[in-house]
């Protein structure tokens, strides 16, 4: 199948922007960075730069941001069932566990 002129100068396009941009070890790191934090208009601008010319980048990118979604309604849901309860541990609870952890890893006992 023989690809138009057009179709050639886009390809040639996309190959030599991605010759120039970060690597994927570079910017997967960044992806990831990029839901947690917002970034310098430089490092977005490389990143949207770089999932263009990249498929597999865009698609883990595509992924991780469902996971983080998925997640954070796992969150939500956790934090208030439908009865409203909350299942934080308060902090009497939390300390009571330190305490008992600390205990069953002291030097003194013997297993």
């Amino acid at each position: 199948m023989k690809l138009g002129i057009v179709e050639k100068i886009k390809r040639a396009f996309i190959f030599w922007l991605a010759r120039r941009l970060p690597d994927c070890k570079t910017i997967t790191p960044k992806l990831g960075e990029s839901l947690d934090c917002k970034l310098s208009l430089r490092t977005r601008i490389s990143l949207k730069l770089h999932m263009f010319t990249c498929g597999p980048c865009a698609s883990y990118f595509e992924q991780i941001k469902y996971l983080s979604k998925v997640m954070q309604e796992h969150d939500e849901r956790l934090m208030n069932d439908d009865d409203g309860r909350s299942f934080r541990l308060s902090l009497n609870t939390k300390e009571a566990l330190k305490d008992r952890l600390r205990a069953e890893l002291s030097p003194d006992n013997h297993f």
